[in-house]
């Protein structure tokens, strides 16, 4: 009785107790499923978003990959196919960044004509572009295929095999070229001849050397005396000269008892050998030497230019530079004198501009003879010239100049590329990125490793990772 008196009291003091609480502090709102939150404005960080797409003048790029593909080498594009590594293993992407050729070869050639030559384990076969194997892995080596033929080696010897993988050319020849206009040289014990599509030796292997044929001619050499056949193995150029350079412009120069002269293709001396030293045909004269003088010789062998010169070169865009008294200029095609002999050296004309230099200093000079970029620069200072645009060097920084002499962008950037697609890649601290021809900075530097365009494709680099950019004009 006294347990259960003292249990009732115990429980009105208690009660008692929660009663002067609730009073103090109100219980919270009790919140059900139904019941909406309002959460407390927080200012939300939004990730960083990169453009898609970059313009420049008259250039568009679009970002076909952004970099997140894990490579650890790229090539450049070659019909929208690059060759990629990975753990030293090889295999080929597409612009999408999707792997056609699986990463598990030690090596790959670039395709030709649909297949690519690569290695597993030490042996060669043959791939395609949807990353099958065309050709078993079963040789020694191979090279690339050539009219429909690639040269294959096992146990020392060489032989052709065609695309579906079937021997045509047996594997019996200790060296082979590749196949030009239906006919490719092969090598025996030092000798060597041609064989065509069909294995069948159709010249001689009799020759100490031999090139590939064009034009239905091959470039042959025996016992020590040269001249071209055709690929009959008929002597059109009788093997009778001491030297026999190849075609240009329909004419070869060829040497014999120290004189220098021209054969046609048909064999016949077009140009008496009379000469002591000549150069090719260009833009239809050839640069001549008799008696420590120099001129310029038509195809007919008449003097177009006295020979009046101390030395001579080739004509390109219209002129060809010359020695006179020590001191280099350029004449025209008539002998006219188009840039006065004033310089200490000069190169040949390229894109309307050639290189010269006087007292130690370096410029260019147009077709005119003006110093369109003034002679004040160290030879490095000033690059090649493509889409008339050339790389400036500063203290060592590069910018840009134009064919005019102008500055398009003043010294700031550590390197420069040549022009391509309306586009140079530059570097500066570390980060790569892409200038256009106005020199406005089109692709910002961000990326820790870019390449140049080619076929309208370059890869980027952040960190680890490749992306994929397209010019889209």
């Amino acid at each position: 009785m006294f347990k259960n008196i003292y249990t009732m009291l115990l429980f009105l003091v208690l009660l008692l107790l929660c009663a002067a609480c609730a009073k103090s502090e109100p219980l919270p709102e009790i919140v059900s499923s139904d019941t909406p939150l309002v959460e407390e404005e927080v200012e939300v960080k939004k990730p960083e978003t990169r453009p898609s797409m970059y313009y420049g003048e008259d250039i568009t790029i679009r970002v076909l990959v952004e970099p997140a593909l894990d490579f650890e080498s790229v090539w450049d594009f070659e019909d929208s196919l690059a060759l990629i590594e990975k753990d030293y293993l090889c295999g080929y992407c597409d612009q999408s960044g999707q792997i056609i050729v699986p990463i598990e070869y030690d090596y790959m050639q670039n395709f030709s004509e649909g297949l690519a030559a690569a290695v597993k384990e030490g042996i060669f076969g043959f791939v395609d572009t949807s990353g099958q194997v065309a050709v078993p892995f079963v040789y020694e080596y191979a090279e690339g295929f050539s009219e429909g033929l690639a040269l294959v080696q096992n146990g020392g010897r060489c032989g052709f095999i065609d695309t579906g993988g079937q021997l045509v050319v047996p594997i019996e020849y200790d060296e082979a070229g590749f196949f030009s206009e239906g006919l490719a040289w092969v090598g025996k014990e030092g000798k060597y001849g041609f064989v065509n599509k069909e294995g069948q030796v159709t010249v001689p292997l009799e020759y100490d050397f031999v090139e590939d044929f064009l034009n239905g001619l091959a470039h042959v050499q025996k016992n020590d005396k040269y001249g071209y056949i055709d690929q009959s193995g008929k002597a059109i150029v009788p093997l009778e000269y001491d030297i026999a350079s190849i075609f240009s412009e329909g004419l070869a120069e060829v040497l014999k008892n120290d004189k220098y002269g021209f054969v046609d293709t048909s064999g016949q001396v077009a140009i008496p050998l009379e000469y002591d030293t000549v150069g090719w045909f260009s833009e239809g004269l050839a640069n001549v030497r008799k008696d420590g003088k120099c001129g310029y010789i038509d195809k007919n062998g008449e003097v177009a230019i006295a020979l009046e010169y101390n030395g001579v070169g080739w004509f390109c865009e219209g002129l060809a530079w010359i020695i006179d008294q020590g001191k280099f200029g350029f004449i025209d095609k008539n002998g006219q004198v188009a840039v006065p002999a004033k310089y200490d050296y000069a190169a040949d004309f390229n894109n309307g501009l050639a290189h010269v230099r006087k007292d130690g200093k370096w410029g260019f000079v147009d077709t005119g003879g003006q110093e369109v970029i003034a002679l004040e620069y160290d030879y490095e200072h000033v690059g090649m010239f493509s889409e008339g645009l050339a790389t400036l060097r500063e203290d060592g920084k590069c910018g840009i100049i134009d064919n005019k002499g102008q500055i398009v962008v003043s010294p700031e950037y550590d390197s420069t590329d040549i022009f391509q697609n309306g586009l140079s890649r530059v570097r500066k601290d570390d980060k790569y990125g892409y200038i256009d021809k106005t020199g406005q900075l089109v692709i910002p530097l961000e990326y820790d490793g870019a390449t140049a365009f080619h076929e309208g494709l370059a890869w980027i680099r952040m960190g680890n990772k490749w992306g994929i950019l397209q010019i889209e004009k």
